[in-house]
């Protein structure tokens, strides 16, 4: 039986989504000897940390289930995710116990059941994303500014200290690969986010040039500070003067004796902040 959320949240009996969803007479039933062998049956499993062709480290199970009357002996490998930096709080946090895959990370998709309150509080207060499973790089050297520029669309040569790019960059065809945000951190150093793997662009692009880059994914933590009383609430936590930053610019301070970097970014169309911090 489906139950409806009405606006005082009380539920409702409500109608089947798919009518009767009773199994029809005609269709035999899944008996227990029809499926693969459940994890009484596996014996053997293997867990190994391993480097995809774009660098970027991947969880892998290797899982050995053995030879049955009705099933050959076979390997099977999956990709498994792991918690990021801030996974033990949000933990206790996900009422819902809905949790995706992102970039080999575990992210809550809802805490709740349902995401109105999450909603609302990002448009009528704040609430805090974990945003660590981006792919993160510092790009660095003496030539930095001139691979970022060969990278990107936009004149990275006209970027200040503390300012941020949000930047698209393409294949050599003029096709967008990929967006997120270019940092620069210094003269000399940029810190880079995407969404997906990067690094093996950034270094073919950086053949010939006096540059280093480093994937610091697993480094730096990152959560997003998003909605319209974002600022008053980092005013009170943190030592960072945000009185003066301007949109997409960042600063440095601390937030209970813990150094970050604040940047004034964000993915949410409204008021918002994006906390830096290492890993």
């Amino acid at each position: 039986q489906r139950y409806d959320v009405r606006a005082d949240r009380k539920l409702e009996p409500g109608k089947h989504l798919f009518g009767d969803r009773s199994a029809p007479e005609h269709v035999t039933p899944l008996e227990h000897q029809h499926l693969a062998a459940g994890p009484r049956e596996i014996r053997s499993a293997r867990q190994a940390v391993v480097s995809t062709a774009n660098h970027d480290r991947v969880v892998l199970h290797s899982v050995v289930v053995p030879r049955s009357a009705r099933w050959p002996r076979r390997k099977y490998t999956f990709a498994v995710p792991v918690g990021s930096a801030f996974h033990a709080r949000t933990r206790e946090l996900c009422e819902s116990l809905s949790y995706r895959d992102w970039a080999g990370y575990y992210a809550v998709s809802a805490y709740e059941t349902h995401h109105e309150h999450e909603y609302n509080a990002l448009r009528n207060a704040c609430g805090a994303i974990d945003i660590s499973p981006l792919f993160k790089y510092r790009v660095s050297g003496p030539d930095a500014t001139r691979l970022v520029n060969r990278v990107i669309t936009r004149d990275a040569s006209k970027m200040a200290v503390g300012q941020v790019y949000y930047t698209p960059w393409c294949d050599d065809a003029g096709k967008v690969i990929d967006d997120g945000t270019v940092t620069r951190v210094d003269e000399q150093s940029f810190r880079w986010t995407a969404a997906d793997p990067s690094l093996r662009w950034l270094t073919r692009n950086a053949s010939g040039l006096d540059v280093q880059v480093d994937d610091i994914s697993e480094q730096v933590a990152a959560l997003a500070l998003q909605g319209p009383t974002a600022a008053a609430l980092l005013r009170k936590v943190s030592t960072a003067d945000l009185g003066s930053l301007r949109y997409f610019r960042a600063t440095s301070g601390t937030i209970a004796g813990v150094p970050v970097d604040i940047s004034r970014t964000g993915y949410t169309g409204d008021l918002g902040y994006e906390i830096w911090m290492s890993w």
